[in-house]
């Protein structure tokens, strides 16, 4: 949780400055979920290096293009099965 700061309105912050703090904590919260979510499909990538099934579709088992590992080197399904998820 933030940390509320004092200030003149006798010694804490005004509302509006809680409400931006929260704001703020949220939006943080946000990026933090989006930044682990994606070390763990970049993690799962380098296992499946380690495994030699990188690039390989785990719904199917079928080469996943070329194409698409660029645009998304930790991708781990191809497109068609992909997007019956709702991934990327």
């Amino acid at each position: 949780m933030p940390q509320f700061e004092t200030g003149e309105y006798g010694g804490h912050a005004s509302l509006e400055e809680e409400a931006d703090e929260v704001e703020e904590y949220e939006t943080r919260l946000g990026a933090e979920h989006s930044l682990e979510s994606r070390l763990l499909e970049v993690t799962k990538a380098l296992e499946r290096i380690q495994k030699g099934t990188y690039g390989i579709c785990i719904k199917c088992g079928k080469e996943i293009p070329v194409e698409r590992l660029r645009a998304n080197p930790a991708a781990e399904a191809d497109l068609e099965h992909n997007s019956q998820e709702g991934g990327f």
